[in-house]
């Protein structure tokens, strides 16, 4: 859970920095089907544990309130 504005703000940072990585590592090395992937390759591991990661990160982005916080006080 997100406390504060500052936690937000950093989460949404790593959240572009990851997709930015996300898509070098996809253009350098495309994913391929899985009948022809090697037996220990870990791409689909790392792929669903990247969607269950951002899936969690957008839960608390879209449930932060930056009022209970006080964020959104000037």
């Amino acid at each position: 859970m997100l406390r504060n504005d500052a936690a937000a703000k950093a989460l949404l940072r790593w959240a572009a920095a990851e997709r930015e990585a996300w898509l070098e590592a996809v253009t350098n090395d495309p994913l391929l089907p899985g009948r022809i992937l090697p037996s220990d390759y870990l791409g689909q591991q790392a792929w669903r544990r990247r969607v269950e990661v951002l899936r969690d990160a957008g839960r608390q982005l879209r449930t932060f309130d930056p009022e209970k916080t006080g964020a959104g006080r000037a």
